[in-house]
């Protein structure tokens, strides 16, 4: 039988229903202390968490008791991070493309920005009086396990390029502001640190080029990149350790002991808390393949279909009955993609047995969607041997809350 948090799942799922995901609280703190372990050398170090990873309410009141900041990309994930207990200045939002009215609410409540672009400095720096900004660079540098979320290449929309900076602190200067960060961010899912030294030689050399301008007084550097985890059994897991010892004498030798070193986890903090619970409603055996299809689809999960990611299937309650036979777990979505492993090794399947995904913590809940109209599911976390409801299960009313029949439909109806 899988065991969360000290809970089994077969009782979850019979008190909560499914798909259901289930969050085991105490997987949180430790990855979070696990990080603050791993770059401890470096005596000024802040984990902020990237909020897009899981939105939960609860998982942000979780990891701001640790001690957390926030990495926020939209004025929504800065409002969560307000609600869950974060202060404005431990609220770091590094967006693209924002409209002004959400650059002059940011700017109100005292969020630290990071500026993206000259359009972003324009629009908002003559309505903010002597205020300290940070900048998004472009380092020309990425790296992540898919194509969609290497965030850091010179032909992706994030960032300022080098020879724009000079501009932007001409701008900061002219209207009496400061720079006192640079921000890069590499990608998303990374094991190496090898792309994380090339992302801090890029923002040296980008420091020393605007390090004499009067605008210019950086007193925090901001390494973006999200660590990996390993999704595949028999994976080698990240060795945390070794990277944060790497990655601090290199920053170090760049940017010395008294710069702040400000990191943005999100998939290492909360990815292998979580798992996904789904039960089976469908075996349906073809010439070439057994399908079993459950009552998660990519509206619950859309990581598969999105990055051809792989997760992890278990029988949840015959984890050790013999895996000797195949089968290709899909979803109840009207699309031939809709599928979250082909040709799994799992033991022989009934119709109402109960499937875990496993590593569902990052993407999973805050990608999901009400696509065929169907409601998203529960979220319960796990604390001290109690299941917690975090996230009610929606129904087909709050689908259809925001529907509205124009007068001359609803009269008619």
């Amino acid at each position: 039988m899988l065991i969360v948090g000290g809970l089994r799942v077969d009782r979850l799922a019979a008190t909560y229903d499914t798909p259901l995901y289930v969050t085991d609280a105490d997987i949180i703190t430790a990855q979070y202390q696990a990080m603050q372990q791993a770059f401890a050398r470096h005596p000024q170090v802040t984990i902020a968490y990237a909020v897009k990873a899981n939105t939960a309410l609860a998982i942000l009141a979780l990891l701001q008791r640790a001690g957390a900041a926030t990495d926020v990309v939209s004025v929504g994930e800065a409002q969560i991070a307000r609600r869950a207990g974060f202060s404005p200045q431990r609220i770091f939002f590094t967006g693209t493309s924002p409209r002004t009215d959400e650059l002059q609410w940011l700017a109100r409540e005292g969020v630290a920005i990071n500026l993206d672009s000259l359009s972003m400095a324009e629009r908002l720096l003559p309505f903010v009086t002597g205020g300290t900004f940070g900048v998004r660079i472009n380092p020309g540098v990425g790296a992540g396990h898919h194509e969609h979320v290497v965030t850091g290449a010179e032909e992706t929309k994030f960032g300022l390029h080098m020879e724009t900076l000079p501009a932007l602190c001409d701008l900061l200067h002219r209207h009496g502001h400061q720079l006192t960060r640079l921000q890069a961010h590499i990608g998303s899912g990374i094991t190496d640190p090898d792309p994380f030294l090339i992302l801090i030689d890029a923002m040296h050399r980008a420091h020393q080029c605007i390090a004499h301008h009067p605008a210019v007084a950086i007193d925090t550097i901001d390494l973006g990149g999200g660590f990996g985890i390993p999704y595949q059994p028999g994976e080698p897991p990240l060795d945390l350790q070794a990277l944060g010892g790497t990655v601090v004498a290199r920053f170090q030798e760049c940017f010395g002991g008294e710069r702040h070193l400000l990191l943005e986890p999100g998939r290492y903090l909360v990815a292998e808390s979580t798992v996904l619970l789904t039960r089976v409603t469908t075996l349906k055996p073809t010439p070439h393949v057994t399908f079993a299809g459950v009552d998660a689809g990519f509206h619950t999960l859309l990581r598969p279909i999105l990055y051809n990611a792989y997760h992890h299937i278990v029988a949840a309650e015959r984890m050790d009955a013999p895996t000797d036979q195949r089968y290709t777990i899909c979803g109840p979505i009207c699309e031939t993609g809709d599928l979250f492993g082909r040709q799994r090794s799992l033991p022989t399947l009934r119709e109402g047995d109960l499937l875990a995904i496993c590593d569902t913590g990052a993407y999973g809940a805050a990608m999901s969607s009400t696509y065929n109209s169907r409601p998203r599911p529960a979220e319960i976390l796990v604390h001290a041997g109690t299941a917690h409801l975090m996230r009610t299960r929606e129904t087909i009313d709050d689908v259809v809350r925001r529907d509205q029949l124009p007068s001359f439909l609803a009269s008619s109806s």
